[in-house]
């Protein structure tokens, strides 16, 4: 897989299979429920060691992962609204650059959603109306690791950015004989 944006139309850089990652980590969440709320929150941390013909590319180095989710319903209304948050912490990653593996820095990001429904029990429709990614993240920085591209500074691609979407669910009901 390529990413980013080269010279020319180029790309930089090139994800490849490893030898063997080694992985370690742990989550904690907690969450409430009411009869109208939802909220939840977790933390995560993932350890990540790469290595390539017995050799390790990148040392174990940790990045966290935290989410927070609320939510309210109107439920005589049939409404409900959602809001969710996560973000992905700064890591290590390799990839290969002109035949060179070379280890770089990704910033960390966050992404925000939005989720606004309505449902018709009686018809067995239910419609949803939201923005995805509100923040509008597109890239993120990265700065290049060892050999000749020591010391490089780009953007790589990571999302499409906002996107806004409608859905309507309609519930089928067939009788069993």
């Amino acid at each position: 897989v390529q990413d980013g944006l080269g010279n020319e139309g180029v790309a930089p850089f090139t994800y490849f299979n490893l030898d063997k990652v080694k992985t370690q980590g742990g989550l904690l969440s907690a969450g409430v429920k009411t009869n109208s709320w939802n909220m939840g929150a977790s933390f995560g941390i993932t350890g990540k060691e790469q290595f390539e013909n017995d050799t390790v590319l990148v040392p174990l180095n940790y990045f966290e992962q935290i989410s927070a989710n609320l939510g309210y319903a109107f439920e005589e209304q049939g409404i409900g609204l959602a809001v969710n948050w996560t973000y992905n912490g700064a890591q290590d990653r390799v990839v290969l650059r002109e035949d060179d593996l070379s280890r770089f820095y990704q910033s960390g990001y966050s992404m925000l959603d939005f989720n606004l429904s309505k449902s018709f029990k009686k018809q067995g429709l239910s419609f949803d109306l939201g923005v995805r990614n509100l923040l509008d993240v597109t890239d993120i920085e990265v700065s290049g690791g060892q050999g000749s591209h020591q010391g490089t500074r780009s953007r790589n691609l990571l999302a499409t950015g906002r996107n806004y979407f409608v859905s309507l669910k309609y519930e089928l009901k067939i009788k069993g004989s």
